[in-house]
């Protein structure tokens, strides 16, 4: 698949990786990339706070506009283009469960076979850390856990 026939995020996600963004696929979409019957139609990525100029690049140039300006240094910020919402968490870490870098060093890669393209995925168990961090549990983080849980014992 030529680059301007793919998917407006995986062009997105070629583009971080082009320019060495740390990140990591967070949140629902996340979940369904590891096989779960379930939709999404936002993505959520934890990104380096250090990468921040490098990311308002990619996704200023490709159209999307920012809830916050680059240098606010918001925490969360979320960009739209059309019916494509990203989140974006500038944070070190989500209170004492999990920072950035043990997220980072824990995560997955999961790779398009035939191409150069890969995107990386929160580990399960990062990503049941993440989902249980709200307070109250909002139904479908309950689901995602539960499958999440199934898919640990499979991969052990």
């Amino acid at each position: 698949m030529e680059q301007g026939q793919e998917p407006q995020f995986k062009q997105i996600i070629r583009q971080f990786n082009g320019n060495l963004v740390r990140y990591v696929i967070i949140g629902r979409q996340a979940v369904v990339l590891y096989g779960a019957p379930v939709t999404s139609f936002d993505y959520d990525l934890w990104v380096s706070s250090e990468d921040r100029d490098k990311v308002f690049g990619v996704l200023e140039q490709d159209g999307f506009e920012a809830s916050s300006e680059k240098i606010d240094k918001r925490p969360l910020v979320t960009f739209l283009k059309d019916i494509v919402k990203i989140v974006i968490f500038f944070v070190k870490a989500f209170g004492k469960r999990i920072n950035f870098d043990q997220c980072l060093k824990n995560s997955i890669i999961v790779k398009d076979k035939g191409s150069d393209f890969f995107i990386r995925l929160a580990s399960p168990d990062d990503l049941i850390k993440l989902k249980s961090f709200r307070e109250p549990l909002r139904e479908k983080d309950r689901e995602d856990i539960a499958y999440l849980k199934k898919l640990r014992k499979k991969l052990v």
